[in-house]
């Protein structure tokens, strides 16, 4: 995409992943239609700017994906008698890997539908965002010799 001047915006690709990753696209579950360009031109072949300038805009899909298992958490506190729980000022957990987590590849966590599916409440919620690479895809389409 370029500009009205001929300056070179990016790919939308590259556009969607930095409105993403900088938090311009609503994070809830759901299809988002998002504004990629406003009064913009387009490549199309080796021509730049046919026809007249366009809004660009794409469809977002958004999930959530939810898991569940156990994490060792190393703490020294009081225990609250009367409330219940433990007062203390931290608390340290074991290293996480999401994405091997994701993949299925950390014995005793699994993937769940939903919070309200679980029989016992979970004590920390932890929260994950993937972040899009950013980078051109110039070569679409072309073939590897």
């Amino acid at each position: 995409m370029f500009s009205y001047d001929g300056t070179h915006l990016g790919s939308i690709g590259k556009i969607v992943a930095e409105k993403w990753n900088n938090d311009e696209i609503d994070d809830s579950p759901g299809e988002k239609d998002i504004l990629i360009g406003r009064g913009v031109l387009l490549k199309l072949g080796e021509e730049i700017g046919m026809g007249r300038p366009v809004d660009v805009r794409a469809k977002v899909a958004v999930e959530r994906n939810y898991f569940f298992g156990k994490l060792s958490v190393h703490l020294k506190g009081l225990k609250d008698l009367q409330k219940g729980g433990v007062i203390t000022r931290e608390f340290i957990t074991d290293s996480i890997e999401p994405a091997r987590i994701e993949q299925g590849l950390v014995e005793g966590w699994k993937k769940i539908d939903s919070e309200e599916q679980l029989s016992v409440r979970p004590v920390l919620d932890l929260s994950v965002k993937d972040y899009l690479p950013i980078e051109e895809i110039s070569n679409i389409g072309a073939k590897e010799s």
